[in-house]
């Protein structure tokens, strides 16, 4: 079985959302991951607090064949319209993870990452002798970084940093 896991711990500009702008910013963010979560979610979690404008997901989308389509390697349409819904709201001045994001099928795994109003998502592999953090952007585009092995930390908020000023020139 294959399947798709989301976590997201947001918060939402306070000065940008009034309380009836966010409870339908949220009402039309759980609507698009609702759509997913109808292939047979086996877990489902999302809530939201209106005074500090703060949205909670925990859903595991089971995937039946004919979904499969849909979720292209890690890069889902369907996933990545449900967080633009939000992403737009969000503010973030640093760096900060506030979720991610896991597919089975590919055994991967992406931290998302909030900075500068965006969402990025962040996924470290390993090659021969090195490591490779890819950083995407929701619709800027992805950088790579390469990172040797004999870096036992790898500094990936400030990778989202620069990934972000790097996407932002171009």
């Amino acid at each position: 079985m294959s399947y798709i896991r989301l976590e997201l711990e947001i918060n939402l500009d306070q000065h940008k959302l009034t309380e009836k702008d966010f409870c339908k910013v949220v009402d039309k963010f759980f609507k698009k991951l609702s759509r997913l979560t109808k292939t047979e979610s086996s877990e489902e979690k999302m809530g939201f607090i209106i005074v500090n404008r703060h949205i909670t997901v925990d859903v595991s989308i089971d995937l039946k064949e004919k979904f499969l389509n849909i979720f292209p390697k890690f890069n889902s349409t369907e996933l990545i319209k449900a967080l633009d819904a939000i992403t737009k709201y969000i503010k973030y001045e640093n760096c900060e993870k506030v979720g991610s994001i896991y597919i089975n099928q590919y055994n991967t795994h992406k931290d998302l990452f909030a900075y500068q109003n965006k969402l990025y998502l962040s996924e470290i592999t390993h090659e021969e002798n090195q490591k490779i953090q890819t950083v995407r952007g929701l619709k800027e585009g992805e950088v790579s970084f390469k990172i040797s092995n004999e870096i036992k930390e790898i500094p990936v908020e400030t990778n989202v940093v620069l990934a972000h000023m790097s996407l932002e020139r171009n």
